[in-house]
């Protein structure tokens, strides 16, 4: 479905992003601030990096944002500095926004959320923005198994399907229907469910703030796990939860992940474990 991938080039994150896609055969490129290209001439040719007439990295943000119609920001923690500036230009130009914190999921998951979120949302332009390795010396390795691994997956899985029907089995039995929660609590019990005691002590300290951060990743699962955009019953059951007329998948999933935290607070066991 990714028709194309562009970035800044500014870090080690971006440039991995672009390396996917010269390694995958998709189209790439992206905005780079003047000047930028100068002093990077072989990053610029390598990456087909564009220059702005503006100096401010900023503007080339924006343009990055306004030129796809995802935008994947991964992280370490909370969201600062050109990741901030990259969260509020994407929401104010109402584009998708999938956030990836490395401190939350292992990369195999996150590609396997940037996966579901590409098909979910339909996302043919993908713009990626991460930090350099004076964040996370590992950045450009995690950042190429996420997105490589989401890329791939389909593939993978198209093939492996394929080797299965090679079998000699007589007759496939259907595979049932997930049994989709109705209520918020019925979700929350599945989600714990789910969740390793050492993630269920993560979220029980996290503080609310970190919980919109950990909702840009989590909240895909939630809605492509739970149907949210068809489980006509747990969006009503949501929508009168939170005493408001109307209601979309994305504030259903954050009511969850927030009835979550708040439920896994309550848990003696894992308030005294930091």
């Amino acid at each position: 479905m990714i028709k194309k991938i562009i970035s800044g080039g500014q870090t080690e994150a971006d440039q991995a992003a672009l390396d996917v896609a010269i390694a995958l055969g998709i189209p790439y490129g992206g905005w780079t601030p003047k000047g930028r290209i100068r002093n990077i001439r072989s990053r610029a040719d390598k990456y087909h990096l564009q220059e702005m007439l503006t100096y401010n990295y900023s503007d080339c943000i924006k343009q990055n944002v306004i030129d796809a119609n995802g935008t994947l920001i991964i992280s370490y923690g909370r969201l600062t500095g050109d990741l901030d500036i990259a969260r509020r230009m994407t929401l104010g130009h109402r584009r998708q926004m999938l956030g990836i914190d490395l401190m939350q999921n292992p990369s195999f998951k996150a590609a396997s959320l940037l996966n579901d979120w590409i098909k979910l949302y339909r996302i043919e332009i993908l713009f990626v923005i991460g930090p350099g390795a004076t964040v996370h010396p590992d950045v450009s390795k995690h950042t190429k198994l996420i997105v490589e691994g989401a890329l791939m997956f389909d593939s993978t899985h198209s093939n492996a399907t394929s080797l299965a029907g090679n079998e000699t089995t007589p007759q496939r039995q259907p595979i049932a229907p997930p049994i989709l929660p109705k209520t918020i609590d019925e979700a929350v019990d599945k989600l714990i469910s789910e969740l390793s005691f050492k993630e269920k002590t993560k979220i029980a300290n996290m503080s609310e703030s970190d919980l919109i951060t950990f909702h840009m990743s989590y909240g895909v699962y939630i809605r492509n796990e739970f149907r949210l955009w068809g489980n006509d019953s747990l969006l009503a059951f949501c929508k009168a939860y939170a005493g408001v007329s109307s209601i979309n998948p994305e504030q259903a999933s954050y009511i969850i992940v927030k009835e979550l935290w708040e439920r896994l607070q309550n848990t003696d066991v894992l308030k005294v474990i930091k």
